[in-house]
């Protein structure tokens, strides 16, 4: 690790601690989200597989195509959303994955993040919305008291290319001073680079200090 600069220890670290705190023997799907960070949760992962401290059946759901690559080249067993088994209908849950590991583009003081800036947004949110517990890590940049004072680049919104005109007008509508632009995403959907500090988030039960 001594060959690795501040940033990139910063995110091995808090990678490492994500995945020894909430991936153990008993989580039977997980999710894999994308993003630089997530590549050391990856190889954390595969250092757990050698110890033989994971569940030795265990799914990794993947948000996106680099995700999966990082799961296959861990030995572990990716599967799509569609593919996981059957829920009990008893639980009264609709999720199916146990824990979803992921990264942030931005996290405030009040647990709000913004996501989705590498283009698997909408992969994210539906992996994110099956799992039991979202777990997201982040190194000590992407950590402000605001959204917006890190992030810059604007609030990424995904829709399908066929709703691509309707929402752009929509967005327009509700901030006429805002710039929206699409960009081609690798699901092939469109993306908004969306200029406003207001955005419904999903917001996390508690958050640790600066890694």
């Amino acid at each position: 690790m001594s060959s690795l600069n501040l940033v990139e220890q910063s995110k091995r670290s808090a990678a490492f601690a994500a995945v020894d705190k909430h991936v153990g023997p008993t989580v039977r799907v997980l999710g894999v989200g994308s993003g630089s960070t997530v590549v050391y949760a990856a190889e954390r992962l595969l250092e757990l597989k050698r110890l033989n401290k994971l569940h030795p059946e265990l799914l990794c759901v993947p948000t996106s195509f680099q995700s999966k690559q990082l799961i296959v080249d861990a030995g572990l067993r990716a599967s799509d959303l569609d593919d996981l088994p059957e829920l009990d209908p008893g639980s009264g849950s609709f999720a199916s994955i146990d824990v979803t590991i992921d990264g942030a583009d931005e996290v405030d003081a009040e647990l709000n993040a913004i996501k989705g800036g590498g283009g698997a947004h909408l992969r994210e949110k539906l992996v994110a919305a099956a799992s039991r517990k979202l777990v997201l890590i982040a190194d000590y940049r992407k950590d402000s008291e605001v959204l917006g004072d890190k992030w810059d680049k604007g609030v990424p919104v995904e829709v399908s290319p066929l709703a691509w005109s309707t929402i752009k007008r929509q967005l327009e509508r509700m901030v006429p001073k805002s710039r929206v632009q699409g960009v081609s995403t690798a699901d092939a959907a469109a993306a908004f680079e969306f200029n406003h500090p207001i955005a419904v988030l999903r917001q996390a039960v508690r958050k640790a200090g600066p890694v």
